[in-house]
Order: structure tokens, then C-alpha cells, then sequence
């Protein structure tokens, strides 16, 4: 298959690895609808998907051999999304777009292991775009939000919106795709 192809039609992330690291507590998935979920963070009619987020959860993967966004969530308000590639399967970089909006306030934004071409746009107290590209590494952003609020986030990987690249932890299990973008996660604690 030429590379060009493989761009677009990218490998779904595999062998993730859950390490929870606390105890898991009963939820349910948050079915509310607001006016404002009508549109992704690229500006595309959509309806949102509606999900819950176990707080305190980690995930991990092999880096390089998957292509996956993370979302976790840590009580007190502070969410983590971060990047994974299929760099050894494909040899190409994943280039991520990542757009992040809070329906409560957003404090403050740090980029980890970002190198120079990866970049944060925060927009206003509210909302922000995560550019990264990634390859056998990890990019991450932490988001410091009102605790407990509702993020929603939607994810184009090489210019292509595709709900199956989100991973996080909702009641009690890793969770691998979602069937729409975005996705609007409610933390199961605050």
C-alpha cells in the first residue's frame, strides 16, 4: 500500500494498557444535550457524543505502534490529553489536531514534551487548539479547569476528523473509539 494511503486510512491503536490507579467508583453516562454541541471544534455540524471519565485514571501504550489520542481526568480539575502514533507501522509522523473546549473555566494550560512545531492556542478562558505531531513519542497538554465541568474535545488526525482514535476510562473500562466527535466527557468526581 503506497505511503500516501497510509496517511489516511491509519492503523486503530492497539495493545492498551490500563494501569488504574485508584479505585474505580460507579458512574453513568452523562446523556445531556446542550444547543452549543451542534459543531466540532472545526466548525462541522456534528452531534456530540456524551460520555463519563473516570477521574484518577491512567492509561499507557506502546509508543509508535498505535495512533490514539488519551483524555484522562484527576479530581481538583485537571485533564491530560495526549498523543500516540503508528510511526512503526507506517513510518509517517501523526499530525493532530486537537480542539479542546471547557464548559466551566479554564485556569491555565502546560504543553509537555512538546518540541518546537507542536503548539497550544488558547483562545480565551474557555476554550484552546493542541497542534501536534507526533511519531514514537508522546505530546501531551495538561488542562487546569473548573473541576468537576464538562471538556469537550474533538480530534482530526492528518486533516481527517475520526472519533476512533480517543481512548480514555468511563466506568470501569478502557474505552477505545467513540462513535462521534466531539466527544464531551463528564468526570465522574469532581
Amino acid at each position: 500500500m503506497p505511503s500516501d494511503m497510509l496517511t489516511c486510512m491509519r492503523t486503530r491503536l492497539a495493545r492498551v494498557t490500563a494501569i488504574l490507579l485508584m479505585a474505580t467508583t460507579g458512574g453513568c453516562v452523562f446523556s445531556e444535550r446542550h444547543d452549543d454541541d451542534d459543531r466540532d471544534g472545526l466548525g462541522r455540524d456534528v452531534t456530540a457524543f456524551h460520555t463519563t471519565i473516570d477521574s484518577g485514571e491512567m492509561l499507557s501504550t506502546e509508543l509508535g505502534s498505535g495512533a490514539g489520542v488519551f483524555v484522562e481526568y484527576a479530581r481538583g480539575g485537571v485533564w491530560r490529553i495526549w498523543t500516540s502514533c503508528d510511526t512503526a507501522l507506517t513510518g509517517l509522523d501523526c499530525i493532530y489536531q486537537i480542539e479542546v473546549a471547557s464548559y466551566g473555566r479554564i485556569d491555565a494550560v502546560d504543553g509537555i514534551d512538546l518540541e518546537p512545531f507542536d503548539t497550544v492556542d488558547v483562545f480565551d478562558d474557555e476554550s484552546l487548539t493542541f497542534y501536534a505531531e507526533t511519531d514514537y513519542e508522546s505530546d501531551a497538554v495538561e488542562v487546569f479547569a473548573t473541576p468537576g465541568a464538562l471538556l469537550t474535545v474533538s480530534v482530526a488526525l492528518d486533516g481527517l476528523v475520526d472519533p476512533s482514535y480517543f481512548v480514555w476510562i468511563g466506568n470501569g473500562a478502557v474505552n477505545e473509539g467513540a462513535p462521534a466527535s466531539p466527544v464531551v466527557f463528564q468526570p465522574d468526581a469532581p
